[in-house]
């Protein structure tokens, strides 16, 4: 044992002298040239680590919905909790946003959307908001909120803005046609969402809406259309006289959303008709016979006032005359003649007659001639 410890002794301060005399170099690497002790500074400094986005609490509502035409604010709510920094908001779309502002010192976005903003029922906008948090000579920090903002049609009533080419009178008949125009600032220049215009009764007038076509509408102009609307009165009988008629045009947006209606009314005319006569058959005489024959001249509808016009022509010595009688719609007529003893074969008696209408203020005559026949046939008691 005591062997051991002397041993261990000499070898301590064996040890001790070499690293005295300097004959042990604390530095392996001294003599290596490039290894060792660094000789300089590097020439690009190592980035900086980035900070989490997790230092930026930001908050906002995640979807608004608005209508076109009214104004909608969305407001975020922001800070950092990483000291010294200072955070600032910004909306990094808002140029999207026609006519929009972003308060930054409220960080309050304001929008009123316009009429046409909407491309469908709902269009979808994304607002993008970007929060950033800074500090002189340190690593700035971002982060991002995106609100979903949906815009829905305003749905305007569409308007009927002119109504031209209108007649005051319409007669029994006839066809009469006119220009409506439209506006609907709904409808935008798709077809599919044209606006229609409607013919309904009239709630303080007789209807004659059975009477009225209306067309398809043709484009003008943006959110503006044309509708040709006709009255056909061709085959009606509406009045014995004047009266005055009407009809509704109602204008309905393709999202179902009528307008003011505009009242269309006429004084409807009546159409007086062709007179007949009771004198449709051949009055058959012999020579040499009197014919005194009496008839009746008259309208078939019982509306108009009939009158004798002018005798066109009748046989040499005969007379045709009328007298009105309690009813302006019937004509007596009688037609006299004393018959040559040498006449024969066919004759006839031409007049014109008028049938006017019983309003005083129309002065429309419907005329008709009326052809008359006489037959003459052999003398009495003759072979």
């Amino acid at each position: 044992m005591r062997k051991l410890l002397l041993l261990q002794l000499a070898v301590f301060i064996s040890f001790t002298s070499i690293v005295g005399c300097g004959g042990w170099n604390q530095d392996p690497l001294a003599d290596a040239k490039g290894l060792g002790k660094p000789q300089g500074k590097p020439d690009v400094q190592p980035e900086k680590p980035s900070l989490p986005a997790d230092y930026i609490l930001m908050d906002s509502a995640l979807f608004k919905m608005v209508k076109e035409g009214e104004k909608i604010e969305v407001k975020v709510d922001a800070r950092v909790i990483l000291p010294d920094y200072t955070l600032s908001v910004e909306v990094r779309n808002l140029s999207q946003f026609a006519g929009a502002t972003f308060d930054t010192a409220t960080n309050t976005f304001e929008w009123t959307p316009q009429s046409g903003t909407a491309n469908d029922d709902i269009t979808e906008f994304s607002l993008e908001f970007v929060a950033v948090a800074t500090k002189p000579g340190s690593v700035a920090v971002s982060r991002e909120r995106v609100t979903k903002i949906g815009v829905t049609r305003t749905l305007l009533v569409p308007t009927i803005v002119e109504v031209s080419s209108l007649n005051p009178e319409i007669r029994e008949g006839v066809t009469d046609q006119f220009t409506v125009k439209i506006e609907d600032r709904s409808a935008g220049n798709n077809p599919a969402n044209y606006p229609s215009l409607i013919a309904r009764n009239s709630s303080g007038l007789p209807s004659m809406a059975g009477f009225v076509e209306i067309s398809a509408p043709t484009l003008d102009s943006p959110n503006n259309y044309s509708f040709t609307v006709e009255v056909n009165l061709s085959k009606a009988e509406l009045t014995k006289s004047r009266s005055k008629l009407g009809f509704e045009l109602l204008p309905v947006s393709k999202f179902q959303k009528a307008g003011p209606a505009q009242v269309v009314s006429y004084d409807v005319l009546n159409a007086p008709a062709d007179v007949v006569s009771t004198w449709k058959t051949p009055i058959t005489a012999a020579p040499g016979s009197k014919i005194d024959y009496q008839f009746l001249v008259m309208d078939p509808k019982d509306e108009g006032n009939v009158s004798l016009d002018s005798v066109i022509s009748v046989p040499a010595g005969a007379s045709l005359t009328c007298t009105a009688n309690n009813w302006n719609s019937v004509l007596a007529c009688k037609f006299v003649w004393q018959v040559p003893a040498t006449a024969k074969g066919s004759f006839k008696a031409t007049a014109t007659f008028i049938n006017a209408s019983t309003d005083y203020y129309d002065k429309y005559n419907n005329d008709e001639t009326l052809y008359l026949p006489i037959s003459i046939g052999a003398p009495l008691g003759g072979n």
